[in-house]
Protein backbone atom coordinates (compact mmCIF):
# COMPACT_ATOMS: atom_id res chain seq x y z
CA UNK A 1 0.00 0.00 0.00
CA UNK A 2 1.26 3.49 -0.80
CA UNK A 3 -0.25 6.84 0.10
CA UNK A 4 0.74 10.47 0.19
CA UNK A 5 2.10 11.93 3.43
CA UNK A 6 -0.73 14.48 3.55
CA UNK A 7 -3.23 11.60 3.82
CA UNK A 8 -1.52 9.79 6.71
CA UNK A 9 -2.85 11.91 9.58
CA UNK A 10 -6.49 11.00 9.00
CA UNK A 11 -5.73 7.27 8.59
CA UNK A 12 -2.97 6.63 11.14
CA UNK A 13 -5.01 4.11 13.19
CA UNK A 14 -5.85 2.09 10.07
CA UNK A 15 -2.25 2.22 8.86
CA UNK A 16 -0.92 0.99 12.20
CA UNK A 17 -3.37 -1.92 12.17
CA UNK A 18 -2.37 -2.84 8.63
CA UNK A 19 1.35 -2.67 9.44
CA UNK A 20 0.85 -4.74 12.60
CA UNK A 21 -0.91 -7.35 10.45
CA UNK A 22 2.21 -7.61 8.27
CA UNK A 23 1.38 -5.20 5.47
CA UNK A 24 4.04 -2.75 4.32
CA UNK A 25 2.80 0.83 4.06
CA UNK A 26 4.82 3.23 1.88
CA UNK A 27 4.44 6.94 2.53
CA UNK A 28 5.28 9.22 -0.36
CA UNK A 29 5.63 12.89 -1.17
CA UNK A 30 4.76 13.92 -4.71
CA UNK A 31 4.62 10.23 -5.67
CA UNK A 32 8.17 9.50 -4.42
CA UNK A 33 8.40 7.03 -1.49
CA UNK A 34 10.03 8.66 1.54
CA UNK A 35 9.10 6.37 4.45
CA UNK A 36 7.96 2.85 5.19
CA UNK A 37 5.65 1.72 8.00
CA UNK A 38 6.14 -1.93 9.00
CA UNK A 39 5.39 -4.10 12.00
CA UNK A 40 7.84 -3.87 14.90
CA UNK A 41 7.31 -7.57 15.57
CA UNK A 42 9.54 -9.97 13.70
CA UNK A 43 7.65 -12.49 11.69
CA UNK A 44 8.55 -15.84 13.28
CA UNK A 45 7.88 -17.57 9.96
CA UNK A 46 10.78 -15.72 8.33
CA UNK A 47 13.47 -17.44 10.40
CA UNK A 48 13.39 -20.47 12.62
CA UNK A 49 16.17 -22.58 14.10
CA UNK A 50 16.74 -25.60 11.89
CA UNK A 51 14.44 -24.45 9.10
CA UNK A 52 16.99 -25.42 6.43
CA UNK A 53 18.05 -28.70 8.03
CA UNK A 54 18.83 -31.22 5.32
CA UNK A 55 18.79 -28.54 2.61
CA UNK A 56 22.24 -27.04 3.13
CA UNK A 57 25.49 -28.84 2.36
CA UNK A 58 28.92 -27.78 3.59
CA UNK A 59 32.21 -29.21 2.34
CA UNK A 60 34.28 -31.19 4.84
CA UNK A 61 37.20 -28.80 4.24
CA UNK A 62 35.09 -25.65 4.67
CA UNK A 63 37.23 -24.32 7.53
CA UNK A 64 40.56 -25.43 6.03
CA UNK A 65 43.13 -22.68 5.48
CA UNK A 66 43.27 -21.22 1.99
CA UNK A 67 46.09 -22.31 -0.28
CA UNK A 68 48.70 -19.80 -1.44
CA UNK A 69 47.01 -19.77 -4.86
CA UNK A 70 43.59 -19.05 -3.33
CA UNK A 71 45.05 -16.27 -1.19
CA UNK A 72 46.60 -14.78 -4.32
CA UNK A 73 43.25 -14.98 -6.14
CA UNK A 74 41.67 -13.01 -3.27
CA UNK A 75 44.47 -10.44 -3.38
CA UNK A 76 45.83 -11.45 0.02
Amino acid sequence: MQLEAKDVKDRVDELIRRAAAGEEVLISESGRPVAKLVSAEENPRLRALGMYKGQVWMSDDFAAPLTDEELKDWGL
